[in-house]
């Protein structure tokens, strides 16, 4: 009786244990699009020749979750990050910086999840959202290294400021050569990514690039402030011109009229307030009648 007894315990030990571990591994995961899970085993998943996979949601046995086995839920979605700033990139000629701002969109590609998660340094959690911007800080690095590398190029543009405003796509296209893998990228695939529809492949990071462009280039700030100084006196000098070629129209109007010179100079200078101090009305011989015909050159009548 004894020993039926101890293996009554024994088998009914059993049973219980491996209900608790059926029912503490038997997890459901996100079933909804574009959510899907790997599965994941402790201290061997990164190793060299495993194989990860991502499966769709719904309920699944993990062994000895979450010690041994465990999910990790994957949004793949596209990962949009517009904006992203790259400072101080100065062009080669005039030595000037400055500052672009670029587009990006990408999602992780499914067959080169293990190289996403070595990227990102491995999971510690249930899921990987927070690695997005891990991976995303690597890739800005990349990108900012690929548009500094451009602009201090001698023998390909932008080599000004000028330029690289003008010129911004010729970043984008020198990002996307030398940023996507080699094998991954051709002249379709190139104009894909900057028009948006692209599936670029970096495989050391276990992404896919979608979409790429450079959104603006805006100079340093004192380039801007001389620029705008430049316009001020440009637009001041334009305007002395005009105000002087029309004075020697009124002027030369006079003279037809039978007025000296001096006496013409004096009565447009008094007409537009700027008479000299030494030059008054009773300077001015015949003033009145000058004066006349001066507003009746101006404004086509008598007074």
């Amino acid at each position: 009786m004894k020993g039926r007894w101890k293996m009554f315990w024994i088998l009914g030990a059993l049973v219980f244990w491996g209900l608790v571990i059926f029912l503490t591994g038997y997890r459901k995961t996100p079933a909804t699009p574009p959510f899907k899970h790997a599965v994941l085993r402790k201290g061997t998943y990164l190793r060299d020749g495993s194989e990860i996979k991502l499966f769709d949601g719904g309920w699944r046995f993990f062994l000895l979750y979450p010690w041994w086995s465990k999910p990790v839920i994957f949004d793949t979605s596209d990962k949009n990050y517009n904006n992203q700033k790259v400072e101080e990139v100065r062009t080669e000629k005039d030595r000037v910086d400055s500052t672009i701002f670029y587009d990006v969109t990408w999602y992780v590609a499914e067959k080169w999840v293990k190289d996403f998660l070595r990227a990102c340094g491995g999971v510690d959690k249930t899921t990987v959202e927070e690695h997005f911007d891990k991976v995303q800080k690597i890739l800005h690095g990349n990108i900012s290294q690929a548009i500094r590398e451009l602009a201090a190029r001698e023998d390909q543009e932008p080599n000004t400021w000028e330029e690289a405003v003008a010129l911004a796509s010729k970043f984008a296209e020198y990002v996307v050569n030398n940023v996507v893998d080699q094998e991954a990228i051709t002249e379709e695939e190139r104009n894909n990514i900057l028009n948006g529809s692209g599936q670029g492949l970096i495989k050391k990071l276990g992404i896919k690039i979608k979409r790429f462009k450079i959104s603006k280039v805006v100079p340093d700030p004192a380039i801007e402030k001389g620029k705008e100084a430049q316009t001020e006196v440009g637009l001041q000098t334009q305007a002395d011109l005009i105000k002087t070629q029309r004075r020697a129209q009124q002027v030369e109007a006079l003279k037809a009229t039978g007025v000296s010179p001096d006496r013409a100079i004096d009565a447009v200078q008094a007409q537009q307030g700027e008479a000299t101090k030494s030059t008054t009305v009773l300077d001015i011989p015949q003033l009145g009648s000058v004066a006349e015909k001066l507003l009746e050159l101006l404004f086509g009548k008598k007074v």
